[in-house]
């Protein structure tokens, strides 16, 4: 794809008739270098586990099913880029631009935020955010034969008139396919019975652990865990107990089970009926 240099245009006349013509390309190609990294970049918090990892697979193959993900790794890019990028490669220049990127970060506060439900920001690795550094260059006009002279004016614009260029800067503006999914929440998708089932005994050991009692031994060697099947009543109620795989530590078995008699009535899951039986393993140390 051809690229272009961004030229940031002298002051205008009117202040409301700026003209920033914005270096789309070298952004999109940025996507490309974030989104082959999609896979390793963690979840933002614990809830986000599975829209994390939905949308990884999602970026592997840009499918269709998910566009707001793949609108989340455009705006990652377009977001570090305007920040990170243009300070560093300025900085290295002896010019500041805290008042673009000052008013550049407020004016995407809440698309971070959202796609931030996405991947964290934050453990992006250096190797990807150095190619969004080298594309911040290219929007300041640079090259790899360029010269400083035009990368420290383009700087002292953005310096001198940061708040305005970023008020016409804006992901909105330049990239409107990319915001409009990236704010337009997905209809949600059906789940599998696979899903369901395992979505509800999650949520039922993080109950057992309110109830658990058993008190750790010390120095005790890697993780051990057992494996258990609860056949339950339609309200709830459990009807047996089965340890399918037991636990190394003696005494933990029956701590489970005492665990699982006092948090019945078990609730009913998010979707659908209590199942007739629900199985799990029960790491000590997770």
């Amino acid at each position: 794809m051809p690229t272009q240099a961004l030229h940031i245009a002298p002051p205008p006349a009117q202040p409301h008739a700026i003209v920033l013509g914005p270096l789309l390309s070298a952004l999109l190609a940025c996507v490309v270098c974030l989104s082959v990294q999609a896979q390793t970049l963690p979840a933002a918090t614990e809830q986000q586990a599975e829209r994390n990892a939905e949308a990884s697979q999602t970026v592997a193959t840009p499918a269709k099913s998910n566009p707001q993900a793949n609108a989340a790794l455009n705006f990652l890019a377009f977001y570090i880029t305007n920040t990170d990028g243009l300070s560093e490669n300025c900085a290295q220049l002896g010019v500041s631009i805290s008042p673009y990127t000052r008013r550049f970060t407020e004016l995407h506060a809440s698309l971070l935020h959202t796609a931030s439900a996405f991947f964290d920001v934050r453990q992006i690795p250096a190797h990807v955010r150095a190619k969004l550094y080298e594309s911040a260059r290219v929007l300041l006009g640079g090259s790899a034969q360029d010269d400083h002279r035009d990368l420290t004016d383009a700087c002292r614009q953005l310096q001198a008139r940061g708040s305005e260029i970023a008020e016409v800067n804006t992901f909105a503006r330049l990239l409107p396919d990319a915001y409009r999914d990236l704010t337009t929440v997905p209809a949600p998708q059906p789940k599998s019975p696979q899903q369901l089932q395992q979505a509800y005994a999650r949520r039922i050991v993080r109950l057992l652990r309110t109830n658990m009692r058993f008190e750790v031994p010390e120095h005790v060697e890697g993780n051990p865990s057992g494996t258990y099947r609860v056949e339950l009543a339609p309200v709830g109620l459990v009807r047996n107990i089965q340890v399918v795989t037991g636990s190394p530590l003696p005494g933990f078995d029956d701590a489970v089970i005492r665990a699982i008699r006092a948090a019945e009535p078990f609730p009913k899951p998010e979707e659908g009926a209590i199942p007739p039986a629900v199985v799990f393993t029960w790491y000590l140390k997770d």
